[in-house]
């Protein structure tokens, strides 16, 4: 069943593909084209994750410095869990040829916009 999934996916992907700009690599549908377009997405991300980290240390030095140390090592087990997931996530997906890092790259993204909203939400608890 999962190898008829996949072939359709492949299948829609390679007429989408046959339909692109050639000019355009974000278009080209190759792995290292797809991981080139999307690094701006997840520098993005890294940077609105970092920026919501760096505002929650800066209140909980203000407010409640004894919380700062629970707060890095939160983080840190966080980016060590998010690292572990999304490794086995884009294996999950394709493992073994040049997609799986493309699998890989999107997760951390997305898996950092979303402690980046949690961390924002310590911020405003409303």
């Amino acid at each position: 069943m999962r190898s008829v999934v996949l072939a359709l996916s492949l299948l829609g992907a390679a007429s989408a593909f046959a339909a692109a700009d050639d000019d355009d690599p974000c278009q080209q549908g190759s792995a290292m084209a797809i991981s080139m377009c999307n690094a701006p997405k997840w520098e993005a991300a890294e940077k609105q994750l970092q920026g919501s980290y760096d505002k929650v240390i800066a209140q909980l030095k203000s407010d409640s410095p004894q919380r700062v140390k629970d707060m890095i090592a939160s983080q840190r087990t966080w980016v060590h869990f998010r690292e572990q997931y999304c490794s086995v996530y884009g294996r999950s997906r394709v493992e073994g040829n040049s997609w799986t890092s493309v699998w890989t790259s999107e997760c951390l993204a997305a898996e950092a916009l979303s402690r980046a909203k949690s961390l924002q939400d310590m911020l405003d608890p409303g």
